[in-house]
């Protein structure tokens, strides 16, 4: 498994400002080159990434047994708080850093 960015817990609710109706000629052009079933298919993506939430304990992260790759960068500016992927990385036992 390869992870980009993402630690054990996530809200959609903190994404509340990516809004469908926000996006540019050219972002909601490029999406529809990759949505085949139009702006509906983009609109429910808004929608589930609105809904979406998880919070993994530590007792659940090391139950996962899956070779895990966890890839951050120290000067990410949306998410600095690199405690997160050390977390995440000490509780996944066959994790990655």
């Amino acid at each position: 498994m390869i992870i980009i960015g993402a630690d054990s817990d996530f809200s959609g609710k903190d994404f509340l400002d990516y809004k469908y109706e926000d996006l540019s000629p050219t972002q909601l052009e490029n999406m529809r080159k990759l949505h085949i079933h139009g702006d509906e298919q983009i609109k429910a993506l808004y929608n589930l990434l609105h809904n979406f939430e998880f919070n993994l304990t530590n007792e659940q992260l090391f139950r996962i047994s899956t070779s895990t790759l966890i890839i951050v960068g120290e000067k990410d500016s949306w998410n600095p708080d690199l405690n997160k992927f050390l977390n995440l990385h000490k509780h996944l036992p066959y994790s990655h850093l």
